[in-house]
């Protein structure tokens, strides 16, 4: 199945965060970051917030095979209940939100330390 594909499986799930067991965050924005630098923990890359447009987040730069290597199901419940969808147009993840919100509130990077 491709990354589309399961994404659109539990699109019911979307915004549903009260239903995320194991939370890493109260907000589901950073909970959904934290969970894609888990699930993407390869020292080569980093998340990014490749682009942002018209108040949506764009993931292009996350390796979308090596993400089906290691993603479940409950991953992708997860981040679609954090507000995580495949967009169609990208071509790749994406988050709602609104940016000026989001700026003030929180100055996060996902980037890991190189230093071991």
């Amino acid at each position: 199945m491709s990354l589309e594909q399961l994404f659109d499986k539990y699109i019911t799930e979307y915004k549903k965060f009260y239903f995320v067991k194991n939370k890493l965050s109260l907000n589901p924005d950073i909970c959904a970051l934290m969970l894609l630098n888990k699930l993407t923990d390869d020292r080569a890359s980093n998340i990014s917030i490749d682009s942002i447009k018209n108040d949506f987040i764009y993931f292009a730069g996350i390796d979308e095979s090596k993400l089906l290597e290691v993603v479940t199901e409950q991953d992708i419940i997860d981040l679609c209940r954090c507000g995580v969808f495949y967009s169609d147009i990208e071509k790749c993840l994406a988050m709602h939100t609104d940016v000026h919100t989001y700026c003030s509130k929180v100055i996060f990077s996902c980037k890991r330390s190189t230093s071991d």
